[in-house]
């Protein structure tokens, strides 16, 4: 699990550095990844070799989906103050035959079932599998599918929706939450900021820092890297692989830091990945 979760995140680099710009972005490269992997379990030839190349797939077909099922089953599950989970299925088409093995991969391994829809009725198909989606996220996610997403042509949808909700082992305090001045890549904001003043994991990192920031029972974190200088996130998010990420991790100590993170919303807009992924490797 370990070698999957190395590729899965070098994976997340590299679209990461293919979608920088202006603006700001939020993606999760591990659902992306997981359904792309279910996708290459139906795959063969030059077609699952180029799938390998840019998923980063490192270990053997025998040994992969398997590994991404223990991966999946890690990554549901609810304690106190904090709940993870993911979801995976399968929309066909009611005409659509599908080989035995690959349903079966992708059900014991991701458990996504094969459901039968019937995308002639496409915005009765479009509706139900938002609909799925929605539940799944706690309708974090209201419309995975937008409007003209599906037609009558429409042959197989497959899902990968993942939600997580946690408390901070060490919650911000709202009193010490005011108005600041944040730096965006186009011009500065006023942004609520957050504050407080704990004994955090920290480390001074080449151009930046890095910032460990637990949730709940501390078995799941958040890290926060940030340039020295506003102008220096594109050269420091360039130098960013598995290799240094790794070794700035182990580079964190327990340090008192005085804490200021904006408060900030991701609204689920949809980000079209097709010619991304189609594009040559960076």
């Amino acid at each position: 699990m370990r070698a999957l979760a190395a590729s899965s995140n070098e994976f997340g680099f590299d679209l990461y550095r293919r979608l920088d710009g202006a603006g700001n972005r939020a993606i999760a490269p591990a659902s992306i990844a997981i359904a792309l992997g279910m996708t290459a379990g139906g795959a063969r030839g030059q077609t699952l070799t180029e799938m390998r190349a840019v998923l980063r797939h490192t270990l053997p077909e025998a040994e992969l989906h398997a590994a991404w099922g223990a991966l999946v089953r890690r990554s549901s599950e609810t304690r106190a103050g904090f709940t993870l989970a993911t979801a995976q299925r399968l929309f066909v088409h009611t005409s659509l035959a599908l080989e035995a093995p690959f349903v079966a991969l992708t059900q014991n391994n991701y458990g996504a079932a094969a459901e039968r829809v019937d995308f002639a009725q496409f915005e009765t198909a479009r509706a139900l599998v938002n609909q799925w989606v929605a539940t799944r996220t706690r309708d974090r996610i209201t419309g995975i599918l937008p409007e003209g997403s599906v037609g009558s042509d429409t042959r197989v949808v497959l899902v990968s929706a993942m939600y997580l909700n946690g408390r901070w082992r060490r919650p911000f305090a709202e009193a010490d939450t005011r108005p600041e001045t944040f730096h965006t890549p186009t011009q500065p904001a006023q942004v609520p900021m957050m504050r407080m003043t704990r004994d955090l994991y920290f480390a001074e990192i080449p151009g930046g820092k890095m910032l460990e920031m637990p949730y709940a029972d501390g078995d799941y974190v958040m890290d926060v890297i940030l340039p020295n200088a506003a102008g220096d996130l594109p050269a420091l998010a360039s130098r960013l692989n598995t290799t240094r990420l790794t070794a700035w991790s182990d580079e964190l100590s327990t340090r008192r830091v005085n804490v200021r993170l904006p408060r900030f919303r991701v609204d689920g807009a949809i980000l079209p990945l097709r010619d991304t992924l189609q594009g040559p490797r960076a």
